[in-house]
């Protein structure tokens, strides 16, 4: 395939209006020219409906009415797309520079001629408001086809799914609330002999610490539903990975209790610098 192909951009969105209009101009602010651009609104309340309509005429597609989560958002935009790659950006995450799209567009001519149909590039973690770099996350393929039968170990923002993979294994399960994009990539890759493609040291996302899995609560329901769709997929072996995330979300809820939550994120985070990783905790918003 030597043809560039055509890339269509989902946003979920619901009560983000400090954010969404920077992951609009992101977007929009795109050279390259073969992309469709979609946003599913679940009925926000604030002000990011009157955002929306500002932008209305440059977006291809705005739907707002509610829905049952992020899941059935993307569904709703699997439906409407017509992109040959689907990428999936939060509201609150942004493109990192308005050439991403072109450099990954010549990735993923390589990776249908490869055959592969899953491609993901590198995702910066940034402190919600300086912007500041927590954490660059995506590794190898090497590394991830060892570790996605035991959890979620891809930034999921920064991924292109070729349509074909919908028409394959159908559309999320919007039973899940948190990791149905864990679920959903299992069908795939939960046989050993399936790859992804790794877009080398391309960084595609800035995405903002915190979101729909960031505070430990929920984060807690995010270590249980990849447990379930483990299950879902009679994933039986022993997930060491899941199970110390598990036990040290549920140590971070007690200490939390107990010495309250800003001590709690002192220690999460002394934890973070003697593994040689930057403040996480103390610098999102809780």
């Amino acid at each position: 395939m030597n043809e560039t192909p055509h890339i269509t951009i989902v946003t979920a969105s619901y009560n983000c209006e400090n954010f969404i209009e920077e992951s609009i101009c992101s977007v929009l602010d795109q050279t390259y020219p073969k992309t469709q651009y979609i946003i599913i609104d679940g009925g926000s309340t604030d002000g990011t409906v009157g955002i929306l309509e500002r932008y209305r005429s440059s977006i291809d597609v705005v739907v707002s009415e509610r829905d049952e989560g992020i899941y059935d958002a993307w569904n709703k935009a699997i439906r409407l797309a017509k992109g040959d790659w689907i990428c999936f950006i939060g509201a609150d995450d942004f493109f990192s520079r308005n050439t991403v799209l072109e450099e990954v567009a010549a990735q993923l001519i390589t990776a249908e001629e490869k055959g592969l149909r899953y491609a993901y590039g590198r995702v910066n973690l940034i402190n919600p408001g300086s912007k500041e770099s927590i954490e660059l996350l995506g590794d190898d393929w090497n590394v991830v086809a060892k570790g996605i039968r035991k959890n979620m170990c891809l930034a999921h923002c920064g991924s292109f799914h070729h349509k074909s993979l919908f028409e394959d294994h159908g559309h999320f399960d919007s039973k899940f609330k948190i990791a149905g994009d864990y679920e959903f990539l299992l069908r795939e890759f939960s046989d050993a002999g399936r790859k992804g493609f790794f877009m080398g040291d391309l960084t595609v996302v800035q995405m903002r610490g915190g979101g729909i899995s960031g505070d430990l609560e929920t984060r807690l329901t995010l270590a249980k539903e990849c447990q379930a769709a483990r299950k879902k997929h009679g994933i039986t072996e022993f997930s060491f990975e899941l199970f110390f995330w598990l036990a040290r979300i549920r140590v971070m809820l007690i200490l939390g209790k107990l010495i309250g939550r800003k001590a709690m994120w002192w220690l999460a985070d002394t934890y973070r610098w003697l593994r040689g990783k930057r403040n996480r905790w103390q610098t999102s918003t809780h």
